[in-house]
């Protein structure tokens, strides 16, 4: 396994029509406006949840959905000036939206994601004629209802701090001139020392790799044991799920792994164990999984509610 080193592109945000409450916009200004001190970090809150729930049925035909959110950073360390960007909108009950349109690869399927700053994106099949504000009102349930819970998602990285083993840590800032390392301390804090502020998130994220790698050598094979399974390789890597497996034994855990609590990443790495005998959602799936992990469905929730920052590559 090797490390990726990426440089960090500038974040262009696009404006949109919020459904969010006149008190939420100015509540996020104040906090905007606080000052923060010199020696505090803000990362670029761009995140990618992808659900490990998804069940290969959906309401309508629809399709497994990709779900992001752009909460705002306490200043511009990794984003570059607003570009503002005039976007259709959709009333959907309690304000609007605004939704932008792409052709997919699927000649069938019509589905939804939201982009990083929330504007909803609609995937149309190639080849085919459909009515995009219908699709999106019938779905609008579904689409309010992944709104509320991006919004109100527990970040792996936020302004200034980091989620570490289901803890929040503040991350402080040392610059030097020397070697270059990241001290946990106590108070829950962790002391970044580097050349520049804008090294600070890869070296978070060469450190969360180097943890979720351990985690994953040291619980992997007992786990197995236990499922009465056998895999041919594992790796922990940049990957936008939270874990893959794939048809010849290989399975793939994200660098951010060690971010969750032990009860979440055991169950990321029971869900993948048991896909090496069972490859869909079925109810074969959750009966497997359900021996092994009685409260599957609960621990599957609280997943859900974590946001996992966004790969650097994909910056």
């Amino acid at each position: 396994m090797h490390a990726v080193v990426a440089s960090l592109s500038a974040y262009v945000s696009l404006s949109i029509n919020s459904l969010e409450t006149g008190s939420s916009r100015n509540s996020r200004q104040a906090r905007r406006r606080a000052s923060t001190s010199d020696n505090s970090i803000a990362f670029d809150e761009e995140a990618i949840l992808y659900s490990l729930n998804y069940d290969s049925t959906d309401n309508g035909g629809y399709r497994k959905v990709i779900v992001a959110k752009r909460r705002e950073s306490h200043n511009e360390l990794f984003t570059s000036a607003a570009r503002r960007v005039r976007l259709p909108s959709i009333e959907l009950g309690r304000g609007r939206i605004a939704y932008t349109v792409v052709r997919g690869a699927s000649r069938r399927y019509t589905y939804f994601r939201f982009r990083p700053d929330l504007t909803l994106e609609v995937v149309l099949p190639r080849g085919r004629s459909v009515d995009v504000e219908q699709a999106i009102q019938k779905k609008s349930e579904w689409i309010l209802g992944e709104y509320d819970r991006l919004n109100g998602g527990e970040h792996v990285l936020t302004g200034d701090s980091v989620m570490f083993d289901g803890r929040r840590l503040r991350v402080d800032f040392q610059k030097t001139s020397g070697v270059e390392g990241l001290f946990p301390v106590a108070g829950e804090r962790v002391v970044v020392k580097a050349t520049d502020r804008t090294r600070v998130r890869e070296l978070v994220r060469r450190w969360f790799l180097k943890e979720s790698s351990n985690y994953v050598v040291r619980l992997l094979p007992e786990l197995a044991n236990r499922a009465g399974v056998n895999y041919h390789r594992a790796d922990v890597r940049e990957m936008r799920n939270w874990g893959y497996c794939t048809q010849g034994g290989r399975l793939s855990f994200s660098w951010q792994l060690i971010a969750l609590p032990e009860k979440l990443r055991e169950y990321i790495l029971y869900h993948e164990l048991v896909h090496l005998t069972v490859p869909n959602h079925s109810a074969a799936f959750k009966k497997k999984l359900g021996s092994l992990l009685p409260d599957f469905r609960e621990r599957q929730r609280e997943l859900g509610r974590v946001v996992p920052a966004k790969s650097i590559r994909e910056r």
